[in-house]
Parts: structure tokens; sequence; C-alpha cells
């Protein structure tokens, strides 16, 4: 603003209210009367007419007639908004205090220092003129001041020159040349030529942003607080120029036009110096909200990059907030340190085709969604989003094979992971941890842990997509009572282990394929009805393990649980002393296309009013050893009878113990064809004689079919002495035949048993 000091006449006063310019603070009045104008409430001002140097359209405040405008004057429209058709004038600035106001034709030279547009709170004011100049524009006020023409203004070099936006308000611009000219090759990593402080630059159509622009992020000089803000407002902006480093914050949005873009160009650009940096530890330093969103293709550092810095000067994290934002990458190889805060309307990060990571915690009311082909890795130190996880396409990483990486579910309150057909989720961590999230959706989950890290899954998940463990340990469940495990998963590729260990009873209907193992793990029952062919072997801990459909290839050891199921187990099994076999679900029969070793327990239901009972069946041999326990569930038990348990090419070894002792009163086990053809027969132990009979020289020894099962017993010479000798297979038969020799000494034959 200029002021002139001076003696004037009247003869000069009278050509001031006949209409001559002067220049101070003039008031746009087109109704040709000063009569009501009021500098306090904008009464009887305003209207549409034109603007130059000789139509009596201004009022000074006190004047009782209007006058001719005078360059050097601050222009101020209010009260009744209209069409101002400017031409060849030169204020020191423009204030709009009425909304709708426009400013047409032109040029307009602003010539202030610097130069001032002020647009009041709730007021929307038009440039449709174009606006020439050298010094700094100031956009001041909280309203809208629209740029819809190329500008003709110097760029910012060290003696004035570019923008600084301030007030809160938004400066509107259709392209790049709205802001007049960008800076030269020489100045652009040097000279700020946009300055934002908690105010907003819009777009009012899609447009570029040339790479010579350099933008400072300010806070409002007056609180220190406050976002600067891009707003796409529905658009595609492109700003190849860099956003450079001071002590505010960035806000993206899209206001009124839900959606539009952001890509950041800084590949373009010599240098980056990120904002925020001053900023306290956790804060948010880029917010990105209103469905818009924020392409970068530059690089990200520890210390920032085209998104901000990434922690302050203190080398405490920082804080993104996504709310219904979205960040895009268009290159790969970013390791975000920030914290990521999601708000309500929830994030997404696009990774493309490229690796993204974040190392920072991550909280907030809102969802996250994973976008791209490539990875998406979160490293993050702890983990409170609420809104749920959605995978759409590529794959969303957990862990860097470290402690870290984590997810928001509890016991209490599971949350969501939903996977895409096609994408995956995929554990890499390098220590246990339980996860109480429940995976759904058609696609898959991957365990790449370190090889000893289990990944717990405490949760009913109902992804379909396939299940692979790669590398460590993939375990259902936590072993407590209560808690849930289980996938639907249709497909497992296990080439590490995969480890049940649920208290409630599960099944799984799967296919389990690879050259990992498999565990049983915890008090309850696990039941595979699916057709598997993993080769790495089987471990039966503690509970059972019913083979329901094929187990194929897998060796299957008992060691503390049961073995049971009516399926088709293809491997070699061997129960150890402290596990059970027990064939079938209730009376059913197990088939074992292999070997079988028992020194263990193992429990046969009975069922001799029906005359059934457990069978193991298609064993190429069996090694009998350890207790057999036998449970008869009706009927009476008769001599002679038997119970085909095991069939078997070979049959070796004998059970230690069997339970019961005997099988009724008066009636024993006859444990003897178990070895040739895997029966168990019941015998008679009542005391019993022998009958003789002589033919020739053949002396036949016979006694009670329902004695089969005694042994008879051969000594020579003497009756009295501990030297009796089995006849060899007597014990499987009820009649011997003795080739008598005159010439040999006297012989005796008992029976005994057992």
């Amino acid at each position: 603003m200029r002021h002139i000091f001076a003696v004037i006449s009247a003869a000069a006063v009278l050509l001031r209210f006949a209409g001559t310019g002067v220049s101070g603070t003039l008031y746009w009045d087109t109704d040709g009367s000063a009569a009501g104008d009021n500098a306090s409430t904008g009464a009887n001002l305003g209207g549409s007419g034109a603007w130059n140097t000789a139509a009596a359209n201004w009022w000074s405040s006190g004047a009782v007639a209007l006058q001719a405008w005078g360059d050097g004057s601050d222009a101020i429209f209010w009260g009744t908004a209209g069409a101002v058709s400017a031409s060849a004038v030169s204020p020191d600035s423009l204030t709009f205090k009425s909304t709708g106001y426009s400013i047409d034709s032109g040029p307009i030279t602003m010539i202030g220092t610097p130069s001032n547009f002020t647009v009041d709170s709730n007021v929307t004011a038009t440039i449709n003129a174009t606006i020439s100049g050298t010094n700094t524009m100031w956009k001041l006020g909280a309203g809208t001041l629209i740029l819809a023409n190329t500008n003709n203004l110097n760029n910012a070099t060290t003696n004035g020159g570019g923008w600084r936006i301030e007030g809160g308000g938004t400066l509107q611009i259709s392209a790049d040349t709205s802001l007049g000219a960008a800076l030269p090759d020489t100045a652009r990593n040097t000279v700020t030529d946009i300055s934002f402080n908690q105010s907003t630059i819009q777009a009012g159509t899609s447009l570029v942003i040339s790479q010579n622009r350099r933008t400072k992020i300010n806070t409002n000089v007056s609180t220190n607080a406050g976002d600067a803000i891009i707003d796409v407002h529905g658009y595609v902006v492109t700003w190849y120029g860099s956003l450079q480093g001071g002590p505010g914050s960035l806000r993206v949005r899209s206001s009124d036009n839900p959606g539009g873009m952001l890509i950041l160009g800084t590949d373009k650009i010599a240098s980056i110096n990120p904002w925020g940096s001053t900023l306290a530890a956790g804060t948010v330093n880029l917010t990105i909200q209103d469905g818009s969103i924020v392409q970068t293709s530059g690089t990200v550092t520890p210390t920032g990059g085209e998104l901000g810095s990434e922690t302050n000067t203190s080398g405490a994290a920082l804080a993104i907030l996504l709310d219904n934002g979205q960040i895009r990458s268009e290159s790969g190889g970013y390791a975000f340190m920030r914290n990521l805060m999601l708000g309500a309307g929830g994030g997404s990060l696009d990774t493309g085709a490229w690796d993204q990571t974040f190392l920072g915690a991550i909280s907030g009311s809102g969802s996250l969604t994973k976008w791209g082909t490539g990875n998406l890795i979160l490293d993050n130190t702890s983990a409170g989003w609420t809104g749920g996880t959605f995978i759409h396409s590529g794959t969303l990483v957990l862990g860097r094979n470290g402690s870290n990486g984590m997810l928001p579910g509890t016991i209490a309150n599971p949350y969501s992971i939903s996977i895409d057909a096609g994408a995956t989720f995929k554990f890499s961590r390098g220590s246990n941890k339980s996860f109480f999230d429940i995976f759904s959706g058609a696609g898959g989950v991957v365990v790449a842990n370190s090889p000893t890290a289990k990944v717990r899954l405490v949760s009913d998940s109902t992804y379909t997509g396939p299940t692979t463990i790669g590398s460590g340990i993939l375990m259902i469940g936590q072993g407590n009572p209560g808690e849930p495990g289980s996938i639907a998963s249709p497909m497992v590729n296990n080439s590490g282990e995969l480890d049940f260990n649920r208290v409630e009873d599960l099944t799984y209907a799967g296919a389990i394929s690879g050259p990992g193992i498999l565990t049983k793990q915890a008090a309850g029952k696990l039941t595979l009805s699916g057709t598997n062919s993993y080769t790495g072997f089987t471990g039966v801990n503690a509970g059972s393990l019913i083979v329901a459909g094929i187990l194929g290839n897998s060796a299957v050891f008992v060691t503390n649980g049961i073995l049971g199921g009516n399926g088709l187990i293809q491997g070699p099994v061997t129960i150890l002393p402290s596990g059970t076999l027990s064939p079938g679900t209730s009376i059913g029969a197990l088939t074992i296309s292999n070997s079988l070793t028992l020194s263990g327990t193992t429990a046969i239901e009975l069922n001799v009013a029906a005359n059934t009972n457990d069978l193991v069946r298609g064993l190429t041999s069996v090694a009998y050893g350890g207790t057999l326990t036998l449970s008869n569930l009706a009927g009476t038990f008769t001599a002679p009878s038997g119970f085909k348990l095991f069939s078997a090419n070979s049959y070796t070894g004998r059970f230690a113990t069997l339970t019961p002792t005997n099988p009724a009163s008066g009636l024993g086990w006859n444990t003897n064809t178990l070895s040739t053809d895997g029966t168990l027969r019941i015998l008679s132990i009542a005391p019993v004689s022998i009958s003789n009979a002589i033919s020739g020289n053949n002396l036949t020894l016979s006694w009670p079919a329902d004695h089969t099962g005694w042994r008879l017993q051969s000594k020579t010479n003497f009756i009295s002495g501990s030297n009796w000798a089995d006849v060899p297979n007597s014990a499987i038969t009820n009649q011997v035949t003795i080739i008598l020799n005159p010439g040999t000494a006297s012989a005796f034959y008992r029976l005994v048993y057992p």
C-alpha cells in the first residue's frame, strides 16, 4: 500500500469528488452513488461493471462521492458480488469480502510488495483476467481464490516472485501457468517459489506442476500448527516439482469430488529435502483422505523423500494418516519408518509391481487394504488397527525373519483378514507368535518363517486358497482349552512343519503334500479325511490322530497319543512304549500298506454278539510287543472261537501283556496264532486229559478243540525234573502224531497252559 501525504486545495478535492482516481483503500461500488456506503458492513457496495482508471466505480471510506480507480490502491470487493471487467489496472492488493465475484478481461498488474490476495472465510472469488507482477504473491484469508487463466508472474528468485499461501484458505489453479513462470533450472533446487502455510492449493482440472517448482511445507506462522493441503479435487495432479523441507505437515485430499490422484515425480529433480523433520515424535506429517491417491515414483529413506521425512531430527518416527486415502508406488525398495495411522475411512497401499515396507506401528479404527502385484511388507512393531485387512492382489508379507510383524487380533477380539483369489498372505517371521485374526476369502496363506519359528493360528479361518509352508512351523491352535484353531484351505503344501495343537476335536478334509512333517499335539482328536501325499514323518505326541482318508508315504510315530481310524496309511507305523494303536472308529478296519511295529498299547474293540472286531489289514509285516488291550462291547466269550486282529504277510514278536488276563472264567487267550495268521483265539483252561491212539508205528495224541492253544510238552527217561520241551507247532492244533521207535528211551507227554 502506498500512502500520499500532501497539502491539497479545495479545487483538488472537488476534482476527487468528480471522479478523479486517487490511490488508497478503495471499495468497489457500481451503483453511481456513495449514499449509504458502509466500510464496516459492506452495505450499498458491489455490483458489476468496468474496472479502469476512468470509470467512477470506487468509493473511499468517508467520501461523499464515487471516484475512478487510482493505481497503487488496495481494492476491496464487498457487498453485492458481480462481474468485474478489468483493463490495465495496477493494484497493490485485492480483498474479497463477498462470495461470487469474478475479475475478467485484464490485464491486472500487481505492484504491492508483497502483492496480497485476501479472501475472507466462506468467500469464493474468481480471477479470469491475466495477472502480471514481479513481486511475491500472497494468498491470504480463509476463503477460496480461483486463478482461471495463464498469468504473467515472475518466478521466485532471490529478489522476489513466487507464491506464499497462508491463512487457512484455498488457491485453486487450472494449470501450472496459473502460478506464473516456474524457476529456471539453475534455481529449482535452491529457491522456494511456493510456500504453504496452513493453506490449500486446489486443482481446478487435471494438471501438471512443473519440475522447476520448489514448494516448501510450512505451518501457520502464528500458531505453528496446521497442514499444508494439496486438494486434487477429483482430478489427476502430476506434481513434478519438489515438496521441500519445512516444519509443517502435508494433507492430500479431494474435496467435493471424491477420488483423484496426486502423482509425485521427484525422480525428475536433483535434490529432496523432506518436510516435517522438526515435528514431535509420532506426529502425522502426511495425511491422505477423501478417496485420493498419492502415487510416488521416487525414493524413501530414513530421512525422507518425496513423501516427507520419516523421522524427526532426533531420529524418532513420525506418522502417516490414511483416511480413505491410498499410497501407490511406481518404483520399489521403499522402507517407511513412519507409524501408519488408519482413520475411519481406512487406508490402502498399492505396491504396484514393487516391494514396499512399513517398519513403524500401525493403529487406528480404519481398515488396511493391499493393492498391486508386489509385496507389502509389514515389519511393524505393534498393531492396533481395528477395521480389518483386505488383500486384493499381490502379497502382504508379515515380518522380515525377526520378532516384528504384528496383527491386531486378540482372543477376545479377532479381526478379519480377507484375501482375494490370486492374492496371498505370507508370514516371514523369526520368532514364535500366536495370531488370533480370522483369515477368509479365496486367496492363500504362506508360512516362510525361519526354520524353528512358529506361527500359531488361534482362529477358525475360512480362506479357501492354498496353504504353503515353505519353512518354519504352522501350528493350528495353541493347546489351550476352549480356544479355536482350524483352517478350511483345501490343500497344504508342506515343506516345513504342520502342527495341530487344539484341545477340542477337529477334522481337516484337505490334502497335505510336500516333504514336510506333521505332528498332533494337545488332547483333542484330529481327523484327517483327505488324500494326503506328504513324505515327512507324522508324529502323534498327544490326543488322537484319526485317519479317515489316505496318509501316503509318511512314516508314523505314535509317541504319547493314539492312532486310529478306518483309512489307509501307506508308510510304516511305529507305536512307541507310551503310544496307542486303536484301529477303526468304534469297530472298524485300519489299512496299513507297510510295516507295523508295536511296543506300546494296542487297543482292540470286539463285539462277540455280532462276531465283529477291529482289524489292522494290508500289512507287509507286523512286529508284536507291548500290551494288547481288548474291550468286548456285547456278547459272551466261548471256546473255541477267534478274532482276526491283524492281516499281514509276516508276523513276529509277542505281546508282553494282555488285558484282561482272561476273557472269562474258565477261558484263556490263545495268542499263538497271532504269529501265524494274526488271529487271537479263545480256549478253555479247564484241566483235560490227553487221548492217545496207536496205528502201526504212529502214536496220535489229541485233546479237545476248545483247548487248542495249550502246548504239548515232552520229556525222556524220567517224568520228574524240569527239562520239559514244547512239541513244535503243538500250540496251534489239538492233535499231534509221533513216530514210535522201539530203540529209543522212554518218553513222557503233558499239556500245559499258558
